[in-house]
This record gives structure tokens, sequence and C-alpha cells, in this order.
């Protein structure tokens, strides 16, 4: 029997770190190979992992830490350590030849395949996409997307979009406003510190800016898709305004428009 896939020399790095060097993949027509990897590397990786540090309680695994692809085959991490390979049936069955889809915009990419309505932001404010990934749903859901922006050094913002979300973006904090978005309620979240009494009582929009926070609003479905919930998160030594981070919000649009 042939082999269906075969990829010589598959690299892949995350930042100064070289996670795969050198890696050779045959996949023969029929077969299915996983590989485990170094969890410690995910870690240090992953937005999702870096979105948890300010929780007081972790989100539910496994979450699909990293979301690339090395020739036409998708690559997905797991918090637990797992890499897995997931290949198109046309490849298993050695029926074609393998094709990358992919249009390069997380966002168009994620559309196809889920049943709830991905919004794209307009603005970023000057924010560059940094990662693309996403948790795993446990109970069959649609797989969720986080798309980042930024860094942990400067400013970071990473938007999480799913029906449901599959973990707890949003974290632990002070509920501290209530704003519009597309015509929907939202909730603004400053991540200041319940163990500071002061610093708690006194918490408010302004602190979104000093310690970070989210804005989770839950926007209108269209057609035959569901609706979706979109949380935003700021965090970083320079989170972004709660003005800023409502403006991202606000800007956002479905993919299909």
């Amino acid at each position: 029997m042939p082999d269906a896939i075969v990829i010589p020399g598959g690299v892949k790095g995350f930042d100064t770190t070289r996670a795969l060097d050198g890696l050779t993949l045959t996949v023969r027509s029929g077969a299915v190979r996983g590989f485990l990897t170094a969890a410690a590397l995910i870690r240090r990786a992953s937005p999702l992992a870096r979105s948890c540090r300010r929780r007081f309680t972790p989100p539910r695994p496994p979450l699909m830490a990293e979301l690339f692809e090395i020739g036409d085959i998708t690559v997905r991490h797991t918090l637990a350590g797992v890499t897995v390979f997931v290949v198109g049936a046309a490849l298993i069955t050695g029926a074609t030849t393998a094709h990358a889809m992919g249009t390069g915009n997380p966002y168009q990419d994620h559309q196809v395949g889920v049943s709830f309505v991905v919004y794209e932001p307009t603005t970023t404010i000057g924010l560059a996409q940094t990662d693309t990934g996403g948790p795993v749903c446990t109970d069959g859901s649609d797989v969720n997307l986080v798309v980042t922006y930024g860094t942990q050094a400067t400013t970071e913002l990473a938007i999480w979009e799913g029906n449901p979300i599959c973990a707890d973006p949003d974290g632990d904090g002070k509920r501290v406003a209530r704003p519009k978005v597309l015509g929907r309620a939202s909730v603004v979240t400053a991540f200041c510190d319940p163990a500071d009494s002061q610093a708690w009582k006194g918490c408010s929009a302004k602190d979104v800016g000093r310690f970070g926070g989210s804005l989770d609003v839950t926007l209108p479905g269209s057609g035959s898709l569901s609706q979706t919930r979109v949380t935003l998160v700021t965090d970083g030594k320079h989170p972004l305004s709660y003005p800023a981070l409502l403006r991202v919000a606000r800007s956002m649009k479905p993919v299909s428009q």
C-alpha cells in the first residue's frame, strides 16, 4: 500500500525555542499517526496557558495550545503534551493528493466547519497578530477559536470565540462595567487583586489598563449559524485601557459579511 503522505525535515519554532527540528513524517494510506512532545514547551508557547495565569480556577483540560501546519497536515497540541496530526479523509484513504485549504485569515478559516458565526475585529488598536489556537471541547462542541495579538512583554490581546467557550478566559476579577456591544449587553472585568482589600474596594473600569481585564459578550447568530460567545482578554506589561478594549469589541463583524 503506498504512502499517503511523506513530509521530510519538518521544523517548528516558538520564539527562540525549537520545538520540532528535522521531523520526518510518513503516513500510509488508511493510517493515522501522532507523537508525544514536551508539555513544558507547549505551556511556554501557548497563549491559552499564558492567559490562565490570573485565574484562580484553571480551565477544564484538554486545551489546544497551538495550531499550525507542516506541509499539508494540521498539527494540534494539547496541554497534556500530546501532538495530534489531523489528516483529511481523502488523505487517509489515499484517494487524492493533499492540498492546503487555508486562506491565511484565521477567522475565515475557522468559519468553515463550525456552526457558530465567527466574528473578526476591524481594529486591534495597532497590535499585530502573534498566535492562533483554541480549546478542544470535551463535550463534542465546535472547536473554539483564540487569536492573540501583541505580547506579554508589552500589550497582549486575546480574542476567544465559541458556542460554548470550553474554558474560562475572562477569569476572576471584579465586574466593573456593562456596556452595549453591537446591541448586546456585555460584562467587563478588571483583574484587580481580591487579596488587596483597598484596591478591590476601589476597583473600576480604569483598572483594566493597570491590571488587565476582559470583555465578555454573546453576539447574534445569522441564518443557520448560531450565536457566538466572544471574550476579549487584555494582559501584559501595559494592558489595553477599557476604552480601547471596548473599541475592539465594537469593531467585531461577521466574516460572512
